[in-house]
């Protein structure tokens, strides 16, 4: 992955964190039954989010980003995406100060020309070559980066949750907070065993 993706990534974390963890905390409760009822060991967790991480990935092996219903789909949401960014065009407007000013002025109508063209629904969408291997070179970015974040989530929240857990068992069964417990205690348990 390249340092653009990673940083693209974080942002795209960072910007998602809030509605991600309120609505992982929102169904956690479901997964933490099920693991309960599952009597998995409590450390196992990490395994339970690893293995996920993994039948995903492999899941993707499966999915056909060449079928017709995906194309169009793609289709739908890029011709969708063009309109937002044909609505977002701006006209450069500045004062003509210097060469180069003057120069970007002179230039301003045909650069928005360019872009008219590339953005209008007789070349990228008409290309269907060009636009099918675009939407497959791009197959499993959306979907990845989208279930990841998830992912990640979830795990944050089962750390906290079952660490707060442990904490509080092990203040229960120690009668004191763990970093309160001496080691005459845990050698006094440790010889009667």
């Amino acid at each position: 992955m390249t340092d653009d993706k990673k940083v693209e990534e974080k942002s795209f974390a960072d910007r998602t964190k809030d509605s991600r963890m309120e609505k992982t905390h929102e169904v956690l409760p479901e997964l933490l039954v099920f693991m309960l009822k599952e009597d998995i060991n409590y450390r196992d967790f990490h395994y339970v989010i690893t293995r996920a991480r993994e039948i995903v990935g492999d899941s993707f092996e499966g999915v056909n980003f060449k079928s017709e219903g995906v194309i169009l789909a793609r289709e739908a949401l890029m011709k969708a995406t063009l309109n937002e960014i044909r609505a977002g065009v701006k006209v450069l407007d500045k004062e003509v100060k210097d060469e180069t000013d003057e120069r970007d002025m002179r230039c301003e109508a045909s650069a928005h020309k360019v872009v008219e063209i590339i953005l209008s629904d007789k070349v990228l969408l008409s290309d269907g070559k060009y636009f099918r291997d675009a939407i497959e070179n791009d197959d499993m970015l959306l979907p990845r980066l989208a279930i990841s974040g998830y992912i990640d989530s979830f795990y944050d929240v089962l750390l906290t949750s079952l660490g707060e857990s442990e904490r509080k068992a092990m203040k229960i069964l120690w009668g004191t907070d763990l970093e309160n417990v001496k080691l005459s205690k845990l050698e006094s348990i440790l010889k009667d065993k």
